[in-house]
């Protein structure tokens, strides 16, 4: 059985179902890619995949429709092994249930028990089989909590590992380039376009020998993103592919806080990492998370090895101030930086991740 409720999980589901290869049958819930590499679905990735409060509240009844035919199934089929892919909020609830069935369970993505929530690593350890964790400091913290984990490798290290193992082309000529990316939802660029504008308007006139240009999410459109900039979007340029093929063009990037900023790392592009949320939100979390870093960057180093901005720190002032930083210190940090990205890979070596997976499930059977 396979759970992969989002696009990125239905993306790694889908390579570690390719690779297990034909002599394992799957079904569960997972999306096109998944399904092309050989998942019967049962229940779409879309239907997993609320965001905000209110499209929660009123999903609740689809959500546990979903669990009750994943148990349902479980039951009448007695899977071998469940694959569940992050997702914690659904997976976190599932697991259990299987586990109770004899059903043994392959967790992969690590819930960030590590920031907050620290009572998921030691519910893991409870019913997770395998905990199969991405980030190299995972293991120890699930294991120190009684959770079986292994480090396998971070997928994005695993494809982009070309760009680390030699030196990317940077800039245009003698030109410099600077990617923006603002975020992939509308609330964010609503929070994080007011504050860049206000920035960029200082640093096109202080820095007029740089390109700038905007990443546009799958989720957002060109036009959206150039009203969210409004005058100064005619001095800046705008990307509709993929965020890895700009950074490895970049020289700096100032990115909202996410999975952009792994990506930074991984391509050796030095960063300012960025968020503002809701004040309620903010209260919230300042209570929950663990962690004195939210950059990527930062939590690999171990230190504040690069500038964020969370909140009111957060102006246009700190992002010109700290964009003057990294690009000053940008040969340094992209040096550090492919040394973190080189962490990203067990023993530093190219094995596919997702082959590491599969291996495990097919040791375990």
């Amino acid at each position: 059985m396979v759970v992969a409720g989002e696009s990125s999980a239905d993306l790694l589901a889908a390579r570690v179902i390719e690779r297990l290869g034909r002599d394992w049958t799957c079904f569960g819930v997972g999306g096109a890619r998944s399904q092309r590499a050989g998942l019967e679905v049962l229940r779409p990735v879309e239907a997993l995949n609320l965001v905000g409060l209110s499209e929660v509240l009123t999903g609740l009844p689809r959500v546990f429709g979903v669990a009750a035919q994943l148990v349902a199934a479980a039951l009448a089929r007695e899977p071998d092994r469940a694959l569940l892919v992050d997702l914690p909020d659904f997976n976190m609830g599932l697991g259990p249930l299987l586990a109770r069935l004899g059903i043994p369970v392959t967790y992969l993505g690590a819930p960030q028990a590590w920031a907050w929530r620290e009572g998921r690593a030691r519910t893991l350890a409870g019913w997770v089989d395998e905990l199969a964790c991405l980030f190299p400091f995972e293991p120890k913290f699930f294991a120190e909590r009684g959770a079986p984990a292994r480090f396998v490798g971070h997928p994005r290290a695993f494809e982009l590992k070309d760009a680390f193992a030699s030196e990317p082309m940077r800039g245009l000529g003698s030109f410099g380039r600077v990617a923006l990316l603002p975020g992939s939802r509308r609330s964010e660029i609503a929070r994080h376009a007011p504050v860049l504008k206000a920035a960029l308007t200082d640093l096109l006139a202080r820095h007029p020998g740089l390109q700038w240009t905007v990443c546009v999410a799958p989720t957002l459109s060109v036009e959206e993103l150039r009203a969210a900039f409004g005058d100064v979007a005619s001095k800046l340029t705008f990307h509709v592919k993929d965020a890895a093929e700009l950074l490895a063009q970049s020289d700096v990037a100032l990115v909202a806080s996410g999975t952009a900023v792994t990506e930074c790392v991984i391509l050796g592009v030095p960063c300012v990492t960025f968020y503002a949320v809701s004040a309620l939100t903010y209260g919230v979390a300042r209570r929950l998370v663990r962690i004195p870093h939210i950059s990527m960057a930062n939590i690999l180093a171990g230190s504040l090895l690069v500038p964020e901005l969370v909140q009111s720190d957060f102006t246009p002032a700190t992002l010109n101030l700290a964009f003057d930083e990294v690009w000053n210190r940008r040969d340094e940090l992209r040096s550090r930086f492919r040394e973190l990205a080189r962490t990203l890979l067990p023993d530093g070596s190219p094995f596919d991740p997702a082959e590491r997976v599969a291996n495990g499930i097919r040791a375990r059977h």
